[in-house]
């Protein structure tokens, strides 16, 4: 498992992130936050997976969800979900 980083480094990319440049061309910044580490923590303590793959494999595990099962069906149209 790879260690989960947070430093400045880290954070100040993550904050330039939720800035309108930030935003408009965030590529540079995912590169260097996925160069340090697959996993870094937002100062809020959230976890952040910087990698695609790894991404696709977290949204798939359901031990990872609040009380949502990506297996289980959707609500039936009409009813109250």
């Amino acid at each position: 498992m790879a260690d989960i980083v947070q430093n400045g480094e880290v954070l100040r990319l993550l904050d330039e992130l939720t800035t309108m440049r930030g935003a408009r061309i965030p590529y540079p910044r995912y590169a260097r936050l996925r160069e340090i580490s697959p996993i870094v923590r937002a100062e809020d303590g959230a976890l952040v997976v910087t990698g695609y793959g790894d991404c696709q494999t977290v949204v798939r595990d359901g031990r990872l969800s609040a009380g949502f099962s990506s297996t289980a069906p959707p609500p039936a149209a009409g009813s109250a979900a």
